[in-house]
């Protein structure tokens, strides 16, 4: 590190024994005492040796707030990864396998596959909240990569459920928003947090995307686009809305 001020003699060897953590107490205290200078000088050296140590100081907080932040997200990313890898492992019945580099084992739990085999629907009810909620526990950090990492984990929450077994249904359940270009067109998709979440168009991943709307005093389910993104496979449903029953929708999803 550069030099903010010129030291010389005593005060320049002072200074390179208090920047030794090596060195012991006793020997910085006896160079003070040796130092034979008048008060002003005194002072002036002390000062000039203050404001570099300070300034290392400044610059080694920085370093371990940099390193810091930079553990607990790695950290973060670590316990991301055991705990999907988990759920997967836990959902699709594979408890423990191996591969050519390493074995994989999922240590006796209440937790188990054969514990959920009763299972037979998972509502993730709102995606929407988990995303804030995500957003919200990494407020603090700052830059690029936290906005990668949340558009990440939403793509394989949708991708997810093409991996369980046939026989569980996954519903996800989002808010929407409203997009409105310049000439007045009104566009309704998923709602999503960050740039790169919305530019991924989530509402692509889905063959089958109903919008809940009202209609007088009725609630129904849009099951093809009205400016929206709602889509079913073809010929599914007669009509372009009906009931909102999500258990009739299943059945013909079942029939399809």
């Amino acid at each position: 590190m550069a030099s903010l001020y010129e030291l010389t003699g005593q005060m320049e060897y002072l200074k390179e024994l208090l920047e030794d953590p090596e060195v012991e107490e006793q020997v910085v205290l006896e160079t003070m005492e040796s130092i034979e200078y008048e008060i002003e000088e005194k002072a002036e050296g002390y000062a000039k040796i203050i404001r570099m140590l300070s300034s290392e100081v400044d610059a080694i907080d920085g370093e371990v707030e940099r390193l810091s932040a930079r553990k607990k997200a790695l950290t973060n990313n670590v316990n991301r990864l055991k705990s999907s890898l988990t759920e997967s492992m836990v959902l699709l019945g594979k408890r423990k396998f191996k591969t050519p580099l390493f074995s994989f084992n999922i240590q006796k739990n209440p937790a188990t596959a054969d514990m959920f085999r009763h299972v037979r629907f998972v509502v993730v009810d709102t995606v929407n909240n988990l995303m804030v909620s995500e957003e919200m526990r990494r407020c603090s950090e700052k830059g690029y990569d936290k906005w990668m990492d949340l558009a990440q984990s939403i793509w394989n929450l949708v991708e997810l459920p093409g991996k369980f077994r046939e026989d569980l249904t996954v519903i996800l359940v989002f808010h929407t928003q409203t997009e409105r270009t310049e000439d007045g067109y009104e566009r309704i998709r998923i709602k999503t947090n960050g740039r790169k979440t919305e530019k991924n168009d989530i509402d692509s991943k889905f063959n089958w995307l109903l919008r809940s709307v009202k209609q007088g005093d009725k609630y129904m389910f849009e099951v093809t686009s009205h400016n929206s993104t709602s889509r079913t496979p073809l010929g599914a449903f007669e009509e372009d809305y009906i009931p909102n029953d999500i258990l009739k929708v299943l059945e013909v999803m079942k029939e399809y």
